[in-house]
């Protein structure tokens, strides 16, 4: 299914780019450097938005948001965000996941509407699951490395 990523992030400087990176190749594999870019322009910012990936039906992806630029990343705090990819009723559709970088959850919608700012998760087929788990930081405001394994709890 084509996903794409449209990240509320008003925390980015000049220089930064904002990435999605996950457990799967298609964002990366949790490297920064091989994550799905999002691009943003002085009319869109502080939304950045990124390329449609074909994600796999029936997959559960674990992911975060990741700042690049200024000699280092910065990945967001808290849990990492998960996706439960399901096949959805049209199967031409493109979803669109919107977030805002360092709050929680996620909210899917088909990529022809315009996104929302905030709500819950809509019923489609892209089904958020929340986690716990732990986080490495090094310094606070700032969790840094590959993100820690993280135990399930599913919220449907």
């Amino acid at each position: 299914m084509d996903v794409v990523f449209r990240v509320n992030c008003s925390c980015s400087a000049p220089g930064e780019n904002v990435f999605i990176v996950g457990a799967c190749k298609e964002l990366g594999a949790w490297n920064p450097a091989e994550g799905l870019a999002c691009f943003t322009s002085s009319a869109a910012f502080p939304h950045w938005t990124s390329k449609a990936v074909k994600l796999p039906i029936g997959s559960r992806i674990d992911f975060k948001a990741v700042i690049r630029g200024h000699g280092g990343n910065r990945w967001e705090q808290g849990e990492n965000r998960i996706l439960q990819v399901e096949l959805p009723a049209d199967a031409e559709a493109k979803k669109m996941v919107n977030l805002t970088f360092g709050k929680p959850g996620i909210q899917d919608e088909d990529a022809a509407q315009p996104a929302r700012a905030s709500g819950p998760v809509a019923s489609g087929s892209i089904r958020e699951v929340t986690c716990a788990g732990p986080t490495f930081r090094t310094r606070p405001g700032f969790a840094t490395g590959r993100p820690a394994p993280v135990r399930l709890a599913t919220t449907a």
